[in-house]
């Protein structure tokens, strides 16, 4: 989560220092790929007024509420029970933003690590994964590491 210091923080919209009184929100590192147009709002701290005015503003608004309800709830994708332990956890996250991408219907989804295998979907999110692992917009690395705990 961002840090907020006020009187020397800056928004990074506007780059205007962060006062006392301001409305602000604290976006936590939620953003995987760069490339992605929420990576502005990536651990960063903003005015409220600032996002408002952001053509993605909103869309990041609402990635943020379903990110917190997500790791909130913790509800694993499989057996629909919580998840309480912290080693036992693996969600995708945030993804993107783009509803016409291939693994936009992966955003949030959480396991427990043993049910990722026995997931009803894993060989199709193995196959559309593999579709992003040569797209420039995508981090290889990211997708490396997604469909190793995939296999």
């Amino acid at each position: 989560m961002s840090i907020v210091i006020l009187g020397s923080t800056t928004c990074k919209l506007c780059g205007k220092i962060i006062q006392e009184g301001d409305e602000y929100i604290a976006f936590p590192s939620f953003v995987l790929n760069q490339t992605d147009p929420l990576w502005k709002f990536n651990n960063s701290i903003v005015h409220l007024s600032c996002l408002r005015d952001e053509p993605y503003g909103e869309v990041a608004l609402d990635m943020l509420r379903a990110l917190k309800e997500s790791l909130d709830a913790k509800i694993c994708q499989v057996c629909g029970l919580p998840i309480k332990v912290a080693d036992d956890f693996f969600t995708f996250g945030y993804l993107t933003s783009d509803r016409s991408s291939p693994v936009f219907e992966f955003n949030f989804l959480c396991f427990h690590i043993q049910h990722i295998r026995i997931w009803s979907q894993r060989l199709n999110a193995i196959e559309r994964f593999k579709i992003l692992s040569g797209d420039p917009m995508w981090d290889s690395k990211f997708i490396e590491d997604t469909l190793s705990v995939l296999y």
